[in-house]
């Protein structure tokens, strides 16, 4: 079920708004696919282009979207396990300057997100219904395992649009 707005912090809603409701682990599937289709038409000249200066690259918003679906599912773990403590926020421009995607090419990032996400995908399909809706703490504020897994695909959605429109 889609996420109510108790479930998480408003600056996630953008992401969740993306989403049609659904069951959590076809949706994960469904974008997957999505993704996979999406980056096998991005030019290979492309990859490394940024729009703008101090923009990340093609690559770089590509492993934005594998590093925070990580950390996302890791909270989403902890939070199912019944972790009472804060779980911490993370810097989102230092991990995109630092994953160092000089040397990788498309296919190679692919790959990972597709390990990643048929992880995320077998978490979720273990997580039952009521750790769904348990409610933790991630970088100080309250969100459920059910809304990390909206805001998963809905956060991957949005840099899609993003490459779509500004960078191919």
């Amino acid at each position: 079920m889609k996420p109510t707005t108790t479930q998480h912090q408003p600056y996630f809603k953008k992401y969740i708004d993306y989403v049609e409701e659904g069951e959590l682990t076809e949706l994960l599937m469904q974008s997957k696919d999505e993704m996979e289709q999406f980056v096998i038409k991005i030019p290979v000249h492309k990859a490394a282009f940024k729009y703008a200066e101090n923009k990340w690259t093609i690559k770089q918003v590509l492993m934005h979207i594998i590093d925070c679906e990580r950390i996302f599912a890791y909270r989403a773990l902890c939070i199912a396990r019944g972790e009472k403590q804060n779980l911490l926020g993370f810097e989102e421009d230092d991990y995109a300057t630092q994953c160092y995607t000089e040397h990788r090419n498309l296919n190679d990032i692919v790959e990972e997100f597709l390990a990643v996400r048929q992880a995320t995908i077998q978490l979720y399909k273990h997580i039952d219904e009521n750790e769904l809706l348990k409610i933790g703490m991630a970088n100080k504020a309250a969100i459920t395992p059910n809304a990390i897994g909206y805001i998963i695909i809905g956060h991957q959605m949005h840099h899609l649009k993003v490459i779509a429109e500004k960078y191919l």
